[in-house]
């Protein structure tokens, strides 16, 4: 099953500064809706005061005029149709309707969304005034007012959306330029890992990079360093096992030509010795020259041995020093040759 990759830096401070930016979009057009139905408010209100002192000055010709006053009063409501941001009905004594003004013209046939509307649309109460025998009510309608508001609202989101759109855009370009330096600093990480440190990073315009770049540089430095010093090392150890392995061979050499050589030698010489001391009890003079040399051979016979004890030890241990062999075994040719000295 393959891990989802999280998301990149660059995808992550787009997203969070986009989503900021939408909030204060968001709260924005929260403060704007308030405004909103507040002017709203305001200018249904102004036109109903309007509409109700219009009425008003109708209303006492209509009272003295009897019926042909009520005439006059219906026809001038007729004539003007319908009062600005308000529905006008006039209704008898017994609650039947003899009027209304006509629906508005203007952007007819649409309304605001219901939830916008709820939102939007302030509460207003109908005004009532007494002409009599009718009665005429003035019924504020926000319903146009509203629509207007929708209509901005719904401009200024598309222009927001576009907005946003090209600030995610611009932001997330932005923030590639900014971080593309990382690139480079992975690549020198992975040239690194590969165990070369010869790659260095230069120095960047933003300071957190920079301070990463020079981090970086100095611990290549260092690692370059240690690789140097482990390369001499390990020099140094092949020379001195090649010193150890040519100075073994020579040991077991010189320990075979004591054996062969000398020690077959001075055999043979106890040999003679031994004979010439059986043959010669009657002759006192040979007799003695010849335990001396039988004697002197004994003790030649033992240097040998515990020279050839020596050179056949044990090689040095693994803790000793390969200073402190080579000046052994430069001691051990010191004692076996008069002119080399250690």
């Amino acid at each position: 099953m393959n891990t989802p990759h999280p998301p990149s830096l660059q995808a992550r401070l787009s997203l969070v500064l986009t989503v900021l930016i939408a909030v204060l979009m968001a709260a924005g057009a929260a403060v704007w809706m308030r405004e909103t139905r507040q002017s709203i408010h305001e200018e249904v209100e102004a036109a109903t005061r309007v509409a109700q002192q219009w009425i008003g000055v109708l209303l006492p010709e209509a009272q003295a005029g009897g019926e042909a006053g009520r005439e006059r009063l219906l026809t001038r409501l007729a004539a003007v149709g319908r009062v600005r941001a308000n529905r006008l009905e006039v209704f008898t004594d017994d609650g039947t309707r003899i009027h209304v003004s006509p629906e508005s013209p203007y952007k007819a046939g649409r309304d605001a969304p219901h939830w916008f509307t709820q939102r939007i649309a302030p509460e207003l109460a109908p005004r009532r005034l007494d002409a009599g025998e009718l009665e005429i009510v003035l019924t504020p309608d926000t319903s146009r007012a509203v629509l207007d508001a929708w209509d901005h609202l719904s401009a200024a989101v598309g222009w927001a959306g576009a907005a946003l759109l090209a600030i995610w855009l611009a932001t997330r370009l932005a923030i590639r330029r900014a971080l593309a330096p990382l690139h480079d600093i992975r690549a020198a990480l992975e040239h690194g890992a590969s165990g070369r440190f010869d790659q260095r990073l230069p120095e960047y315009a933003t300071r957190e990079l920079a301070l990463l770049a020079r981090s970086y540089n100095r611990l290549a430095d260092g690692l370059d360093a240690s690789r140097a010093e482990n390369a001499r090392l390990e020099a140094d150890q092949s020379v001195a096992r090649t010193i150890h392995s040519r100075l073994e061979q020579e040991r077991r050499a010189i320990a075979r030509e004591l054996h062969d050589e000398l020690g077959q030698s001075i055999t043979a010489v106890r040999s003679i010795a031994g004979a010439i001391i059986q043959r010669s009890a009657e002759q006192p003079g040979i007799h003695g020259s010849a335990q001396a040399i039988l004697a002197m051979t004994g003790h030649m016979q033992d240097g040998v041995h515990a020279i050839l004890q020596r050179l056949r030890s044990t090689a040095p241990g693994t803790h000793e020093r390969i200073e402190d062999a080579l000046r052994a075994y430069c001691a051990l040719w010191a004692s076996h040759h008069e002119g080399i000295a250690a």
